[in-house]
């Protein structure tokens, strides 16, 4: 939610910056501000749920890697001691 506000001030920013750097009147045609602030709100939406599953893979792969790496060193655990008790 709070990459969605984030994008619509951002929207709304580049709309404001844009009025000024054109020497317009900052409020000229407002409708133009809502569909960069609906615009900036989208994007931010999608691009939260993107971090978000990021994460989560990234998370997921980490545990099996970690799982990995235990069995293996069980298994170079077993293989040593059988080695030395052999």
């Amino acid at each position: 939610m709070v990459n969605a506000w984030m994008g619509a001030a951002l929207g709304l920013a580049a709309q404001l910056l844009t009025n000024g750097s054109r020497l317009l009147p900052l409020s000229r045609r407002p409708w133009e501000h809502l569909a960069a602030m609906a615009l900036g709100a989208y994007i931010g939406k999608i691009w939260g749920e993107y971090q978000h599953d990021k994460i989560e893979r990234k998370e997921y792969r980490m545990k099996r890697d970690l799982e990995r790496a235990r069995r293996e060193n069980q298994m170079r655990l077993e293989q040593v001691a059988a080695e030395n008790g052999a």
